[in-house]
C-alpha cells in the first residue's frame, strides 16, 4: 500500500529543514568565510608605584600646538591643567596631575616675562620665563625656550632647577587666551622648603634630603 501523499510532503519538507540548519551551522563555524563577529575588550589601565592628582588629566597627553600672538598688554591666566610622569632617585615612579581655576599664571607686558605657577603642597608646578633673554621668547611655536626655570611639587617635596640645566620646555601656543606646553628634566634636586609649602594648614611626610628627581616629562596648559 503507498503512502499518502499528504505524508510524503511533509517528510519531504522536515529532511529540507534538516539540510538547511545543518548549512547555517558549518557556515557559522568557517570564521574565514562567514562575517567577523564583534567582539567588546577591556583595557585594564594599569599604575606604577603610585599617583599624586589634584585633577584628571593624563600623563600621555600633550598639548596641540597652537597659534602664536604675543600679548600686547598684562595678561592674568586664571584656569591651569599640568601632568607630568616623574621617575624619582629612589626607584618611585608617578604620574602627578595638577589643576587650578582660579590663579595659574600671569604674562607681564613690562618685561616680557612668564611665570606660571599653580597646585598646593602635594603636587604642583612653577615655571618662569625672562623675556628680556635672548630666544626665550617665541617667534614661532613650537618653541625651545633658551632659559626656562622650573620647580615641580611631587609627594609634598620641592625639586628646583635651581641653575637653569636640568629642564627644557618648548612652548606648543602663546596668546593672551593661552598659554601651552611641555617639558622635560632630568636629575632635579630636592630643596627641603619651597612655594607650595607656604601658607597652607596641609602637613605631609618630609621626604630624604637625598632624593632627587632622576626624570620627569609632562605638559601645560594656562587659560586666561
Amino acid at each position: 500500500m503507498s503512502a499518502n501523499p499528504t505524508s510524503r510532503l511533509v517528510v519531504a519538507a522536515f529532511g529540507m529543514g534538516v539540510l538547511g540548519l545543518s548549512l547555517l551551522t558549518g557556515c557559522s563555524d568557517d570564521s574565514d568565510s562567514g562575517s567577523p563577529v564583534a567582539q567588546s575588550t577591556t583595557t585594564e589601565e594599569s599604575s606604577t608605584t603610585g599617583e599624586t592628582s589634584s585633577g584628571g588629566s593624563d600623563c600621555g597627553e600633550e598639548p596641540s600646538t597652537g597659534q602664536l600672538a604675543l600679548p600686547t598688554s598684562s595678561v592674568d591666566y586664571t584656569t591651569g591643567t599640568a601632568a607630568y610622569s616623574v621617575t624619582l632617585s629612589d626607584g618611585t615612579t608617578q604620574c602627578v596631575t595638577v589643576e587650578e581655576d582660579s590663579s595659574a599664571g600671569e604674562f607681564s607686558s613690562t618685561d616680557k616675562g612668564i611665570e606660571i605657577r599653580f597646585g598646593d603642597v602635594s603636587a604642583g608646578i612653577l615655571i618662569t620665563i625672562d623675556g628680556e633673554t635672548e630666544g626665550n621668547l617665541p617667534s614661532e611655536v613650537p618653541h625651545q625656550v633658551e632659559d626656562a626655570f622650573m620647580g615641580l611639587q611631587v609627594d609634598g617635596g620641592y625639586f628646583a632647577d635651581s641653575m637653569h640645566t636640568g629642564c627644557d620646555v618648548t612652548l606648543t601656543s602663546f596668546d593672551e587666551e593661552t598659554i601651552t606646553g611641555t617639558f622635560t628634566c632630568t636629575d632635579v634636586a630636592l630643596f627641603e622648603d619651597g612655594p607650595f609649602s607656604l601658607d597652607t594648614s596641609t602637613t605631609v611626610t618630609p621626604q630624604p634630603l637625598d632624593t632627587s628627581i632622576e626624570k620627569a616629562e609632562g605638559w601645560f596648559s594656562v587659560r586666561a
